[in-house]
């Protein structure tokens, strides 16, 4: 979406983004980091880091605030056909409800594809593939086994410079 479709609650230079790795992000980040994705989803996130071990986190403030965030693991995904991929697993999309439709969630995964460009492969689980389509993600059309958290969620990737060649509709898993 270009600057010219955003709301003008504010502009894209007044979002600080920045990257932290979970070690630094102290239990102040980390509470700010429950509550946008818990507002955003809806659902009590409160056991996020739980399972987000060993992550990055791209988080987005405005006015000082967290409105915005997203994570990254290393995991590895195999296509049928293919050596153990590294892969960027993308997790806790989110941005608070009241900054919604003005392109920080955008601003947010455009980091994280910056930021993950070193990985064979980006992939996440989502039921919003409308949403990550836009943003160049592909839907993996193929049998996924060991991949996902939640079932009712489709597997989309995004290419890197040094992806190999991926038949969509091949099966992939999770090593």
């Amino acid at each position: 979406m270009g600057d010219a479709g955003l709301e003008t609650a504010f502009r894209r230079d007044q979002v600080v983004l920045a990257v932290v790795p979970l070690g630094s992000l102290g239990p102040v980040r980390k509470a700010a980091i429950v509550r946008v994705c818990s507002d955003a989803l809806g659902a009590d996130c409160g056991s996020l880091f739980d399972y987000l071990t060993a992550s990055t986190h791209v988080l987005a403030a405005l006015d000082g605030r967290l409105v915005g965030h997203a994570c990254w693991s290393s995991r590895q995904l195999q296509p049928v056909g293919l050596p153990p991929l590294r892969t960027a697993w993308v997790d806790a999309v989110s941005v608070g409800p009241t900054h919604q439709r003005r392109g920080i969630g955008s601003l947010v995964m455009r980091r994280l594809a910056d930021e993950t460009a070193d990985f064979e492969l980006r992939a996440l689980g989502t039921e919003r593939m409308a949403y990550f389509a836009r943003l160049g993600w592909e839907p993996w059309e193929g049998p996924t086994r060991g991949v996902h958290h939640d079932p009712l969620d489709s597997l989309m990737i995004l290419r890197t410079a040094t992806s190999p060649h991926l038949d969509r509709a091949a099966p992939i898993s999770g090593v």
